[in-house]
Order: C-alpha cells, then sequence, then structure tokens
C-alpha cells in the first residue's frame, strides 16, 4: 500500500504532479451534499436533472470529524461512516461527479479558535506543529478511499472521487482563521498529499466570493479599487466599527490575489455567485487576468450558481446590510426587496402586494436567473456548475441579507427546517432540466450580441445537430405584479435563417413543459424571459 511522505520538507520537494485539464464538456451540478444528512431519498428527486456533479461542504468533511481522537502509537483511527453513506447515496441517484470541501478544523490535532469559537464555528486553522503529518496521512488516507484504484478503496465504491477543495471562502474568517500566507501554506501541503495518493486527482482552490462588484461587468484593477475605497468613504467615517466590517472586506480581494500566485498546487478555480447572473463575465475576466499575470491557464468553476433570487437587499449604510447584503457596491435590485420577501415567506399580504402576486412572480424570477446563470457560465468559457441550492433552508437572522435568501433558493417545495419528503418541482427545475437537455454537449459556446447589463443579449451554442441561440431582452428588473416588457428585434443576421423554432423556458409552477412555437427571426419578441432558439 503507498503511503504519504510524512516529513513537510520531503513533501515539498516532490516533482510537480501532471497538471489537470479542463472537463470535457460543461458539467452540470447541484450541491450541497453534508455527510449524514443527504440520504438516497432526497438525491433521487433531481436524478432526471441530468446533472452528475455535486459538492460536499460543511461539518463531516473536517478533519475533527473523521478522526476524533489522535492517533495512538502512530496508528489512525477513522470513522468514515457518514461520508461513506452519503457518496453511496449520491451515486446510486446518478451523481457521480463529487467534489470534497475539506477543511483542516480538529480540536486535539488544529490551532485553537480560542474566544473566536462561537462567532466562527466553521472555521479552520493551521494543524499545530506536532500534528503536521496527522493532517496530511488524514488528507491521504482520504483521497486514498475515494479514488477507486483498487487500493484502500470504501467497499462498494461506484465511481471515484477526482476532485477536492481546500476550504471554501477562505478569504474570510468565517471559514479560514489564518492569513493568505497560512493558506499557502494549507493548501501545499494538502496539494501534495492529495497527489501522492492518486496524481490524476484535481485540487480546486478555495472558492472565491465578490459579492456584487462585478455584477456591471469587468472592471479594471483601478477600478475595483477605486469602487472599494469610494463605498467605504461614502458609507462610514473610520472609527465606525461597520468601516473595519467594509475594509475587512476589501482585504479578501488582497487575499485572493495572493493565493492565485500559487498555480503549482492546484488544478481549478471556482468563484461563489451570490449576486446577480451579470457578475459571470466580470469574475471570469478578473480571474483570468489574474492567472495571466502569474503565467498559467486553469479552469473556472461556478459554486452557490444561479437559484437564489437575490431579494433582500436592506439600505446600504445600515447595520443589517454591511454584514452580508449583496448590495454592496451596486444598486439594490428591489428597493422593497425586504417587504417582497417577507410576504414570500410569511404567506401574508403586506405592502401593496399579495401573497399569490408575490408567490408567481418568484416562481418566475427564480427560473429566469437560473437559466441566465448557467447560459451566462457556459457562454463564457467556465469548466462547470454547481447550483445552490436543491432544498430550501432554514430560517435565517434578518441581519444576514444574503443567507436569507437561502431559505427560498430551492428547486423543489419545502426541504430543510420543514418536514421531509420534499414536495414538487418549482419552474427552476423544469429549466435547470431544460437547459441541461438543449444545451448539454455543446462543442462551444459564446456571446454574441450583447455588451453591457441593459439590453438585447444573444449566446450561440454550437451542437452536433446545429446551432441554439439563447437570448433575452436584459433590463432593470420586474417586480411582482408588473407586466413583462416585450421587445421586438430582428436576429435573422446572426441566426442565418428566418423561420425558427422558439422555447420559452418555465416560469409557471405546475407546468413541467416548455412552451414551443415558430416565429421569424427577423421580427422576435424578447422579454427578460430567457428563449432557446433553433
Amino acid at each position: 500500500m503507498r503511503r504519504p511522505v510524512l516529513c513537510l520538507a520531503l513533501l515539498l520537494c516532490l516533482s510537480g504532479a501532471a497538471r489537470g485539464q479542463s472537463p470535457a464538456g460543461f458539467v452540470f451540478g447541484m450541491e450541497y451534499a453534508f455527510p449524514g444528512t443527504t440520504s438516497y431519498w432526497a438525491a433521487s428527486q433531481y436524478a432526471e436533472l441530468g446533472a452528475t456533479s455535486c459538492k460536499f461542504n460543511g461539518k463531516g468533511t473536517f478533519w475533527g470529524d473523521v478522526e476524533t481522537a489522535p492517533p495512538v502509537d502512530g496508528v489512525h483511527s477513522y470513522d468514515w461512516s457518514r461520508v461513506d453513506e452519503s457518496v453511496d447515496a449520491l451515486h446510486r441517484a446518478g451523481f457521480t461527479n463529487l467534489t470534497v470541501v475539506i477543511g483542516s478544523q480538529c480540536a486535539w490535532g488544529s490551532e485553537p479558535l480560542g474566544d473566536l469559537e462561537a462567532l466562527f464555528p466553521d472555521a479552520s486553522t493551521m494543524p499545530k506543529d506536532e500534528h503536521l503529518g496527522d493532517y496530511i496521512e488524514w488528507v491521504f488516507s482520504f483521497v486514498e478511499r475515494y479514488d477507486m484504484d483498487g487500493v484502500d478503496d470504501m467497499p462498494g465504491l461506484a465511481a471515484p472521487i477526482l476532485n477536492y477543495e481546500i476550504l471554501t471562502e477562505a478569504q474570510h474568517y468565517v471559514y479560514w482563521y489564518g492569513d493568505e500566507e497560512d493558506y499557502v501554506t494549507l493548501l501545499r501541503i494538502s496539494y501534495e498529499a492529495v497527489k501522492a495518493a492518486n496524481p490524476a486527482t484535481q485540487v480546486i482552490l478555495s472558492g472565491f466570493w465578490f459579492a456584487d462588484i462585478f455584477d456591471g461587468g469587468p472592471l479594471a484593477d483601478a477600478e475595483m479599487t477605486n469602487k472599494f475605497f469610494s463605498s467605504l468613504l461614502s458609507y462610514f467615517w473610520s472609527g465606525d466599527l461597520r468601516f473595519w466590517i467594509l475594509w475587512n472586506y476589501a482585504r479578501s480581494y488582497g487575499f485572493n490575489r495572493r493565493i492565485l500566485e500559487e498555480g503549482d498546487y492546484f488544478d481549478a478555480v471556482e468563484f461563489h455567485l451570490l449576486s446577480n447572473y451579470t457578475a459571470v463575465e466580470g469574475t471570469a475576466d478578473f480571474i483570468r487576468r489574474e492567472m495571466a499575470k502569474n503565467g498559467y491557464n486553469k479552469p473556472i468553476w461556478i459554486g452557490d450558481c444561479g437559484a437564489l433570487p437575490q431579494i433582500p437587499c436592506h439600505d446600504r449604510k445600515t447595520w443589517d446590510a454591511v454584514l452580508t447584503s449583496i448590495s454592496l457596491f451596486q444598486p439594490a435590485r428591489y428597493a422593497d426587496g425586504d417587504v417582497i420577501f417577507d410576504v414570500l415567506t410569511q404567506k401574508t399580504d403586506a405592502g401593496g402586494y399579495t401573497y399569490p402576486q408575490v408567490l408567481d412572480w418568484y416562481y418566475r424570477d427564480q427560473a429566469c436567473h437560473l437559466a441566465k446563470s448557467l447560459i451566462a457560465a457556459m457562454g463564457n468559457g467556465l469548466a462547470g456548475a454547481n447550483v445552490f441550492t436543491w432544498l430550501d433552508g432554514l430560517v435565517m437572522p434578518d441581519m444576514l441579507a444574503t443567507e436569507r435568501n437561502w431559505q427560498i433558493g430551492g428547486l423543489r417545495e419545502g426541504g430543510l427546517g420543514q418536514e421531509l419528503p420534499v414536495g414538487p418541482p418549482r419552474p427552476s427545475f423544469h429549466t435547470y432540466k431544460l437547459i441541461v437537455a438543449r444545451l448539454g454537449g455543446f462543442a462551444s459556446a459564446a456571446k454574441v450580441l450583447g455588451t453591457g447589463t441593459k439590453g438585447t443579449v444573444v449566446y450561440r451554442f454550437d451542437l452536433a445537430g446545429g446551432p441554439v441561440f439563447a437570448a433575452w431582452y436584459d433590463e432593470a428588473p420586474i417586480g411582482p405584479g408588473n407586466a413583462e416588457r416585450p421587445r421586438t428585434v430582428n436576429l435573422s443576421s446572426l441566426i442565418g435563417k428566418d423561420q425558427v423554432e422558439v422555447t420559452r423556458i418555465i416560469t409557471r409552477f405546475g407546468v413541467d413543459s416548455p412552451a414551443v412555437e415558430t416565429a421569424s427571426a427577423s421580427a422576435l419578441t424578447l422579454t427578460d424571459v430567457p428563449v432557446l432558439i433553433r
């Protein structure tokens, strides 16, 4: 049996392993899976999507979750039962391309959080010097158990796990209580341990979160800096605690830039889309520019993609907004977003809105946001996307504006915090299935019309049966009770013929198949609801 080199000095001297290649085709996925809670029944409710990727995150895949006590006389004791159960459930449901987020949190083996543990219970810290070899051994053993190479594999393993992300959003103290240099050290030793177990396994850099700074499109470095500092100076005076929170947020971009310098120690990059779909292009542009500066190019994935409707937006100068508001750098998407959110979650009328009116609007908005996010990801050359989330989350405090979206982000009715089984599919579920069926397997994709955030947007997908175009009219968001604002456009020169088949994504609850019609490309009617044109 192969064993890892447990000496840090020797690990860092190992020769570079073969670099991973971009996945063959765009990979569709769901997230998150949590060991011990993801059953086959729940996962199977999503099998018909055609998505094959899923990511583990949170408790269950941290070091201390698997190795609860230090080794005795050099013998390690691991409890893989929770991970095994979830891996088996996901594999049987058709999710065979799994990614595991591993964390170094361990009560006995890593540096203590101390008084900060109550604030950051999911944060990881550096392994203690005397237990560094134990951490490396654990990472090696994790990869070895699930790589399906015939050595020390999980009994009954149906497919290998070949993707490991080293922490997530390490830029925040919430997940990593250390600086960028500490993370670089953890990344390097983790990378070498992963590759020692199986050189074909891919290492993913800690997922990035950029809030909404790229919602308006790509930004030059100077423009980003100006946005950070103008926001700081316009919100609060320097003695205000909230000024420090925003300053620390700006610091996280320096963190991300620093760890992107370590191209020899990861195979792919991931960012989290927790704002509007328009952030895809600018975020990918930023990451690619940073990679080019450092002399390499690697695949980019999206996590937290698409299903969040992005409703709650407090005023950006309030205490609530500074902590986690999704409107830090762009205007709020809906001025009365909190009222809309309360109507939706409390199922009552308020602020001039009725609950049925808001519910119908929500189904439509969620489906549109998911479709546009996936289309933008494919059209901007990304390797794959994991949609968040398949189940509605627990009720979150009002102050956590971004996280409040989680409790309504599921692709099916019900979920966490409510009785299982989950309910029927929402329009976003059927729309995701439609996107996979119609656009999956494309040979190439690109945006062919639309350079800003307003106006006609068109992406072209080249498939075996001929090109398919995805199009919509991008404009100011349409809130509950407002009618669609159709525009007539001429796309005949882009499409190359006049008579076309137009498929509108699914936006109404209870409808499981899309509306299809024949139309003239020279006089197409577009709204903010995406259509697929063949």
